[in-house]
Order: structure tokens, then sequence, then C-alpha cells
């Protein structure tokens, strides 16, 4: 397909409404269940009598705040069919699906067009740095439109001043985006299992004297390291006090290492991450008054360090979403 831009003129790619009821009743069954959930727990502590007025106090704020949720939506929804417009210098791109008010976006301004998944369920990613256009493949009328959103595109952007070059440097981050992707996090997985499976045999080996168990795995005890331990340098990083502990290094985990690894590649990002354990150990041996030292706070700490370190470095290269 080729698509001409012509002075004066805009072409339009028309984009699916969602139907609002569906949106309604969503609203509706989360606030009831929400309330269902405070009132089980109310009857489960104070009994039945106590929290039937809270019952009813718990359904009049509920019914009223639903209510004011759907009026907001009705004042908001698109009254036609969203659409994305080209013209012939600029871009209008509807905020998302469930709005009408769209954003002018120049062509100078796109840094990356990228898709993400597949079928239905897959993303069209419009990227102009200030913000980041998302919009599902089940938005569009059929996936040609997504094509055919491409195509016109590529028209539109080669067609303004240096457009030829600017359309190669959105093909380059593409690219970028797609390599990066294909990275799944193996190996940050693997550590998140691998704390599990060292808190497992903690709580197997007894919850109720934890500390003493803790001490037994390896946890950091400067005193026993001066005398030849060195191990609890490397053990203690993978033993946690509890489970919230342990949750939250997992997520911090998950959320940094993922887009770390992905960037920089598996046995860098493994390598990083037992420099900055054993590190974080030696600093904590050598300068903690505590008794002991546990967890893998300071081996994120030091992926949180590369990150910052990395994306200073190379900001301008990648990609916005990962």
């Amino acid at each position: 397909m080729n698509t001409k831009p012509i002075d004066n003129k805009k072409y339009s790619i028309n984009l699916k409404r969602p139907a609002f009821l569906n949106q309604a009743l969503l609203f509706i069954f989360l606030g009831y269940f929400l309330g269902f959930i405070i009132f089980a727990s109310e009857v489960f502590l104070f009994g039945i009598k106590q929290s039937i007025n809270h019952l009813i106090m718990l359904t009049i704020v509920l019914t009223f705040l639903i209510i004011i949720s759907i009026i907001v939506k009705i004042s908001l929804w698109p009254r036609t069919e969203p659409a994305i417009e080209f013209y012939p210098d600029r871009l209008l791109l509807p905020t998302n699906m469930r709005f009408s008010r769209p954003i002018e976006v120049e062509y100078s301004d796109i840094y990356s067009v990228v898709m993400r998944g597949k079928k239905l369920q897959g993303q069209l990613l419009i990227d102009i740095r200030k913000k980041i256009f998302t919009y599902y493949f089940k938005d569009f009328v059929s996936l040609t439109s997504i094509e055919q959103f491409l195509e016109v595109l590529e028209t539109f952007v080669k067609a303004q001043p240096n457009g030829e070059s600017h359309w190669q440097k959105i093909q380059g981050q593409n690219a970028i985006f797609i390599e990066v992707n294909k990275r799944k996090g193996i190996v940050v997985w693997l550590l998140c299992v691998i704390l599990l499976a060292v808190f497992s045999v903690e709580m197997y080996m007894g919850p109720s004297r934890i500390k003493l168990v803790l001490l037994d795995l390896g946890a950091n005890v400067p005193i026993l390291v001066h005398s030849g331990q060195w191990f609890r340098l490397f053990n203690s990083n993978f033993l946690h006090l509890n489970f919230n502990h342990l949750i939250l290094n997992i997520a911090a985990l998950a959320i940094i290492g993922l887009i770390l690894e992905r960037l920089i590649g598996w046995w860098r990002f493994l390598l990083i991450y037992l420099i900055s354990a054993l590190g974080g150990a030696i600093a904590s041996m050598l300068l903690s008054h505590a008794m002991y030292s546990i967890g893998a706070s300071t081996a994120i700490y030091g992926l949180i360090g590369a990150l910052a370190v990395f994306n200073l470095k190379f900001y301008a290269q990648l990609p916005a979403v990962l």
C-alpha cells in the first residue's frame, strides 16, 4: 500500500470503542466484592451483631462511590469511535481507548513504534519519550488495520524534513527493543527459586528457633567470619529472617533484575549480582555493629546502581518500554 500525504488532507484509522456496560458491571462487581471481603473479616473478628450496622454503612458508601465512578465514566466516554488521525505535519493520538481527548504529536517527536505480544492480547506501543501510547491489537478494527497504520505512518514520517533519517532511527529503536525482549530473564527467575528453596529449608529446620537456624546455615557473623568461616559471606545473601523479608527482596529482584538482565545479558547480570552480594557482605562484616546480617538486599542495591549507571550512559539508545 502506498499512501501519499496530501496537503490539507488527513488520513484516519478508526479504533473500536469498548462497551460501556462491561466497564460499569466490572466496577459494580469489584465494589461489592470488596465490601463482602471487608464484612466477612468483621464478622470473623467481632461477630455478626456488631458488624450488621457496619455492613449497612459500607453498602451505602460503596454504592455512592460506584454511582460517582459511573457518572464520571459517562461524562468522559467518547461520543464517537476514537481514531488515529494523520495530518501532513502532525498526528492525533487518543490518550487511551476510554477517553475521547486526543493528543497532538509531531512526527519528529516519535521515538519508537513497536509491537509486543501476539494475537488480540498484543500491544502497539508508540513512544514519544514524554509519554507512551498503548493500544491493544483488539482495539483495532482488524489486524490489517495495524499494518495499515504502520504503512501510513512511514509515509507521513518520510514526507517530513529529514524524514528518511528519522524513520531509520525509529527502525533502529525497534530493532533494539526486539533484541532486548528476546531475553527472558532466566537468571532472575533462577535466583528467585533459589531464595524460595533456601527459605523453605529454614522453615523446615524450625521457624520457632529461626535465629539459631540462620546461624547454622551461614548468617554473616563478623566474629565467625574472622575466625575463618568465609563461606558465611556467600551463604548469608540467600537467607531471610521471615516471609515478608523474603517477598520484598524477591519482588525487588524481579522488577529490577528483569530489566537489567534483558539489557546487559545473563552472564554480566549474574557477575554484578554476585560481586554486589559479596561486596555488601564484606562491608557489613567490617562496618556493621549488628550481631549478624542476612538477606539479598546488598545484591539488589548493586543491581540498582548498575541500572542507574547504564541508564545514565546509554539513555539516548534505550527503548522506553521493556
